[in-house]
């Protein structure tokens, strides 16, 4: 164990035990008037970096979704009677149902320039601040939206089998989780890639959406439940390993856990200098990110050195530098359909014809062990 590299155990559990089933922290939020936090029993804040927790309203709901816009919150209420969304104008002194019309629990929240989106078993949108919303004309409703994030203007929201973009500013939506088969809990966005934390490990796609590569499996079979990064650096829950690190946008993971009595973790927050975990036993943990520098890597997965040539191709391919544990090899075109497959090729090199598909691009996705690679194919 290295003494640098510790958790600490922040104030009291925010839910005395025993706790109902399902409950502990869900989300964070950080704002200059203090840390928020949203779990079973309401929103609590902290005004000293999670050292102790005051209440700051709504303690009669689990509240799962929380956002800040200026010095206003919103929370997503979920159940005990009243759902929908609360409003505060007084960082939670006094919280307000707004817009009866927007009908919860809503899970999730994201801000994208000037538009708010709330996220639950259907999606709203507001231009105006929050004073008024409207429902999206067409889904994500499959069958209920656990997280959204963004690059740029295009928005991505995660349900629980399924992956949708809108590049309307959240009106509009389509599936895109085609190759991607597992539970989806989170999405997160980092160095323009998007992340995904599902049922079996996390997958990466750079194309937004249209092929997904594996970033890690976990060996043990535990979700992964929530993902988030900061400027340089990603962080996974999970529901039995604890904490997940990643310095290389997801080549390489580490287990983050010394001190870390709790090894199921609903959800993370960080800022410029704590990682907060919160547990299934309403508990909060905070690690500073500057003791990162000294965990020891534990890598699961490798790049692949494969190369493909001639490429561009006019039919034939050849494939170079395959590994042994390569279990095979798909092709699929710009919808993320898959038009080709080929399982366990045995020889080191080898050939694809292609001369039977139109011209146009493709993505050939190579499955060794625990690493997945994508490479581009045109096909003149």
């Amino acid at each position: 164990m290295n003494a640098w590299s510790q958790w600490t155990l922040l104030g009291k559990p925010l839910n005395p035990e025993p706790h109902p089933p399902g409950g502990g922290v869900r989300s964070f939020i950080f704002t200059d008037s203090g840390i928020f936090v949203s779990g079973f029993t309401g929103v609590f804040r902290s005004t000293n970096n999670g050292v102790s927790w005051d209440s700051a309203g709504l303690s009669s709901s689990e509240v799962f979704g929380l956002i800040a816009s200026g010095i206003e919150l919103f929370a997503g209420v979920s159940r005990y009677g009243t759902t929908g969304l609360f409003h505060s104008t007084d960082y939670g002194k006094n919280w307000t149902r707004i817009d009866s019309a927007v009908i919860g629990p809503l899970k999730t929240f994201l801000k994208i320039n000037t538009i708010l989106i709330a996220a639950g078993n259907y999606v709203f949108r507001s231009t105006d601040n929050g004073v008024r919303w409207n429902l999206s004309s067409t889904g994500p409703y499959a069958p209920q939206v656990s997280s959204l994030t963004s690059i740029g203007n295009i928005i991505f929201a995660s349900s629980n089998g399924a992956v949708f973009r809108s590049t309307d500013s959240g009106i509009s939506w389509g599936n895109i989780d085609r190759g991607l088969t597992n539970n989806v809990f989170c999405l997160n966005s980092f160095n323009s890639a998007i992340y995904a934390a599902t049922d079996s490990g996390i997958f990466r796609t750079m194309d937004l959406g249209i092929t997904w590569d594996t970033s890690y499996v976990n060996p043990n079979g535990y979700h992964i439940l929530f993902i988030t990064s900061n400027r340089s650096r990603l962080f996974a829950a999970t529901n039995g390993d604890g904490v997940l690190y990643s310095g290389d946008s997801g080549r390489s993971w580490k287990e983050l856990n010394d001190g870390l009595t709790s090894i199921r973790i609903n959800t993370l927050g960080v800022n410029d200098d704590n990682l907060f975990a919160g547990d299934d036993n309403g508990k909060i943990w905070r690690h500073s990110l500057s003791d990162l520098s000294g965990v020891v890597t534990n890598k699961i997965g490798h790049d692949l050195n494969i190369s493909l040539s001639p490429n561009p191709t006019t039919g034939i391919i050849s494939i170079h530098n395959e590994p042994e544990n390569l279990r095979s090899v798909a092709i699929m075109n710009v919808l993320g359909e898959k038009v080709l497959e080929l399982a366990n090729p045995h020889t080191s090199d080898f050939s694809i014809d292609l001369s039977k598909f139109v011209q146009g691009m493709y993505y050939a996705r190579f499955l060794s062990g625990s690493s997945v690679v994508t490479k581009k194919i045109v096909k003149e």
